[in-house]
């Protein structure tokens, strides 16, 4: 870990991961980060109980052209934390996470 015992954050599923977050998903809160009746996506997030690592879910219910950006905002970090997004080489600090949120887009 670069980060050196901070958090992370896989916001896309990641194969050598994968046990950890089947145990992630059992053991770990799970946050709804959407309403799909109202969004064009559906959300949801899962967090480990002692908050060191994050697994979340995007589906985009809407597929068209020109699609808009979406920002999906976490729930259940630890504010003062910095999160490292494993996909992406990112890091951000869970505040912003939780309070401006993180871009998704449709990569159809």
């Amino acid at each position: 870990n670069v980060l050196h015992g901070n958090v992370i954050l896989e916001v896309l599923f990641n194969k050598r991961e994968r046990l950890l977050n089947v145990k992630i998903a059992q053991e770990g809160k799970w946050y709804r980060l959407s309403n799909p009746f109202e969004d064009a996506y559906g959300a949801w997030m899962f967090v480990s109980e002692d908050m060191e690592r994050a697994l979340v879910n995007v589906v985009m219910l809407e597929i068209h052209g020109n699609m808009t950006v979406n920002y999906v905002k976490f729930k259940g970090l630890e504010a003062s934390a910095l999160y490292e997004d494993l996909a992406a080489g990112k890091c951000y600090h869970g505040n912003a996470l939780m309070e401006a949120g993180l871009k998704f887009k449709s990569n159809h």
